[in-house]
């Protein structure tokens, strides 16, 4: 099942960011935003970058319209107004999309767009995402998927800006995505990390070392696997907030 449950989740890996609120958005290609989008030597070693299509972009609702279902029902209501949508009210756009050559399957979607938008963040949103998605149930091509959404903050985020960080689970397969997006000056930034890797394992010779007296007892080994998991995640998280130091730093210039 694992290759099947990774199959199914790489689309939402690229897709996610790609919708807005509720109306459809059509958006006009900038050489302003383009510029504005992140060479490949910003992201960590290893991965190419591709322009993301405009025509992508098509406003078919909030990022949960990638799954089939979520449940609770709260919770799907949620996905259906997420705060991390493109608005509505964009006018022009550009995006990319950066995936790891390497054997772990990472990506990085960032888009933005640019337009007449309000001055101040609506919390809402936010608000209720974290409140309903704490514990959720999610189906995507007919893989369940269990998992939860935690509201995150890194320090390179703008004053209008927020994150979170949604980790699902099914079938062997432990996925970690961090969302951000704010606002800099007229441009809108939604920027998405998706880790689809396994747990990591725990060599030979650290489990020999540190479960010597306690080779009967799998406690031992779960603890250094969980040990090196949170280590492995906490990593993961310094990436996101360096490749979106250098994003919002590069937006700034432009303000």
């Amino acid at each position: 099942m694992f290759p099947k449950t990774r199959h199914a989740l790489l689309p939402l890996a690229l897709l996610l960011p790609l919708t807005a609120c509720s109306e459809q958005v059509v958006l006009e290609p900038s050489e302003r935003l383009e510029s504005l989008l992140l060479p490949s030597s910003d992201y960590p070693d290893g991965f190419d970058v591709e322009t993301i299509d405009l025509d992508e972009v098509d406003g078919s609702g909030g990022g949960g319209t990638d799954f089939d279902s979520i449940e609770p029902a709260a919770c799907e209501e949620a996905f259906e107004d997420s705060p991390a949508d493109v608005p509505e009210e964009a006018a022009e756009g550009a995006g990319q999309v950066a995936v790891s050559s390497g054997s772990s399957p990472t990506f990085y979607t960032y888009v933005l767009v640019s337009g007449d938008f309000d001055e101040t963040q609506d919390a809402s949103g936010y608000e209720a995402m974290l409140s309903s998605c704490s514990t959720m149930t999610a189906v995507s091509d007919g893989i369940t998927l269990e998992g939860s959404i935690r509201g995150t903050s890194f320090p390179s985020l703008p004053d209008q800006g927020d994150a979170f960080t949604m980790d699902l689970s099914a079938d062997g397969l432990d996925m970690t995505m961090w969302t951000a997006w704010g606002q800099v000056a007229d441009v809108h930034f939604v920027l998405i990390g998706m880790d689809l890797g396994s747990s990591p394992d725990v060599d030979t010779s650290t489990l020999a070392r540190e479960c010597f007296d306690d080779r009967m007892d799998t406690g031992c080994r779960d603890r250094l696997l969980q040990e090196a998991t949170d280590e492995a995640r906490a990593a993961q998280e310094e990436e996101f907030n360096e490749v979106l130091a250098t994003a919002v730093a590069l937006l700034e210039s432009d303000a």
